[in-house]
């Protein structure tokens, strides 16, 4: 983990050069997600969880005069002791190590911001119905952390260190739904008052064994699955696009070619189509107003 973040500037530096075409694309103000890690490993690498707010405070601000949202991103990462080194474990059964790691990113994000953050999502797609009641009752509206067709793994990467297993979300709905509080990949009467929208996701081939295999929208991925991604969830009667990504994406040299070359495809189809670039935040209101026109 680099101590300034370059990937991240990068890839400001890059978005923000993009934002007048993709305006000019679609005639229409065009808002990012940026969605920042206030962790306990942030914390212990960097010498404190806020880091990237106080470091980079100017840069986040201009994004918020852009009208882009400010989100929290959370990883359960715990430092570990094996034979003689230290090292980290994504803890996936340790419910109260996980509400640490929420709480202190979100008491980071009031103590910079002196507001609540609206916006969340957990690294590697893990969620639990004990974290979904806790982000309900921070009051955030609204979380991605979920694709929909995901099936359980114990981890993402071989290299990694992990404890538990990653959800099941083969029955998550690939739209946007009310949490229930008995099951965090169904919609239900009794329910969450946090919005549930997950990452776009479809059936893609992979490029070594041939197998079908279900991948989120990630962009930096393969031009052919994002392709049939993209392709699959514009179909839908009322299509949204959620694209995850890192923001190192565009430090490797092929990541950034396929990164760039993902954003110029998107470019192509908001000349095409009634995209609109929003914040969680807006489309959340357009949840809850019923109207929920084609959105990335």
């Amino acid at each position: 983990m680099d101590k300034g973040w370059p990937g991240f500037l990068n890839l400001a530096d890059y978005l923000l050069s993009l934002r007048p075409r993709l305006e000019d694309a679609t005639g229409r103000p065009v808002r990012y997600n940026w969605c920042l890690r206030l962790d306990p490993q942030i914390e212990e690498f960097f010498g404190c969880a806020d880091w990237v707010l106080k470091e980079h405070g100017l840069l986040l601000e201009k994004f918020l005069e852009d009208g882009d949202e400010i989100c929290v991103h959370v990883h359960p990462w715990r430092p570990v002791q094996r034979w003689f080194r230290r090292t980290w474990l994504a803890d996936y059964v340790d419910q109260e190590w996980a509400e640490h790691c929420i709480r202190l990113s979100h008491d980071a994000f009031v103590r910079h911001f002196g507001r609540s953050p609206s916006s969340i999502s957990m690294g590697d797609f893990y969620m639990s119905n004990q974290i979904m009641k806790l982000i309900d009752e921070l009051g955030f509206r609204v979380d991605s952390s979920l694709y929909p067709g995901m099936e359980p793994v114990k981890k993402l990467k071989r290299s990694e260190l992990t404890r538990g297993t990653l959800p099941d979300c083969r029955h998550v709905p690939d739209r946007a739904y009310k949490p229930s509080v008995t099951d965090f990949t169904r919609p239900g009467e009794s329910h969450h008052q946090v919005w549930e929208v997950p990452l776009s996701a479809g059936r893609v081939r992979h490029p070594i064994s041939g197998e079908e295999v279900q991948s989120s929208l990630l962009l930096g991925a393969m031009p052919d699955w994002i392709e049939n991604i993209i392709e699959k969830n514009m179909q839908k009667s009322s299509p949204y696009l959620h694209a995850g990504l890192r923001t190192d994406v565009r430090m490797n040299a092929d990541n950034r070619e396929r990164f760039d070359w993902a954003m110029g495809y998107i470019e192509q189809l908001g000349r095409k189509h009634n995209f609109q670039f929003m914040t969680h935040n807006e489309y959340c209101d357009l949840l809850d107003n019923n109207d929920t026109a084609c959105a990335a």
